[in-house]
């Protein structure tokens, strides 16, 4: 078929290119760019220094202070350490200021980080029940384990009270989710309920075993968190003002 000359020309240079140069740049060490040092002596890795001209000059800087004292006595200020008053005023500030994890190690006031369950108010989230062990189990002895964990798991009154106080914010609350996970809440009862037996649904497993990773979004959702303590504050205004014995709780 008819082609353009300029085509032909292309593999004809590319052609006698070939002939002439049997290695191309790229083959060869690189000579564009020379390095800088010809000759760098070689030498154990704890002997070479990475750090940077800044930081090389810094520590030049250091020693020059570490061999006149007194040039360094000027240069730094000195510190006092707080006092035992002080530091309670400190911590007090923290403390209300919200959950700082440096009061976690504070004595006096580290007894509010210990976890609810620890203290037994609460119950233990049943993904404590995990054991590698229970992997090796067939289907009938993992059955068999289950109805015997059932059988001496027990609640009382008093700690579902403690639990529905403590998970009243529902999705703005970590415990909400841990007191879930594993067990079958009003929202999946339908899907407990429609899937097979033998071959449960996978999303339904994953929204029952882990709740806090499978969370249903939307607009509406997203709208509804954010203008809920609006709502909520703008009704009882509203029915204060009607009668004098009204009286507004967050119930979950």
């Amino acid at each position: 078929g008819e082609a353009c000359s300029h085509i032909g020309a292309l593999l004809l240079i590319l052609d006698k290119n070939t002939q002439y140069q049997k290695t191309t740049c790229t083959s060869l060490p690189c000579s564009w760019l020379p390095p800088t040092f010809q000759n760098v002596p070689y030498s154990e890795l704890a002997k070479i220094s990475f750090a940077t001209p800044h930081h090389k000059q810094c520590r030049s800087e250091q020693e020059t202070e570490d061999i006149c004292p007194q040039a360094q006595k000027q240069a730094r200020k000195r510190i006092q350490i707080a006092s035992a008053e002080e530091l309670e005023t400190l911590y007090s500030s923290l403390s209300k200021s919200g959950m700082p994890v440096l009061l976690s190690l504070v004595p006096g006031y580290s007894e509010k980080y210990i976890p609810l369950c620890v203290k037994g108010v609460i119950p233990h989230p049943l993904t404590d029940l995990f054991s590698k062990e229970h992997l090796n189990l067939s289907h009938d002895d993992l059955l068999l384990k289950c109805e015997e964990v059932f059988n001496t798991y027990t609640t009382t009154q008093d700690v579902a009270k403690c639990i529905e106080e403590q998970t009243r914010e529902q999705a703005q609350s970590k415990i909400c989710f841990q007191q879930r996970a594993g067990r079958v809440t009003a929202s999946h009862l339908k899907a407990a309920v429609c899937t097979s037996i033998s071959k449960p649904s996978q999303s339904f497993i994953e929204a029952v075993c882990y709740p806090e990773s499978v969370q249903f979004i939307s607009k509406a959702t997203i709208w509804g968190v954010n203008m809920k303590n609006k709502h909520t504050w703008s009704t009882k205004v509203l029915l204060s003002n009607i009668t004098s014995i009204f009286q507004l709780q967050n119930v979950g």
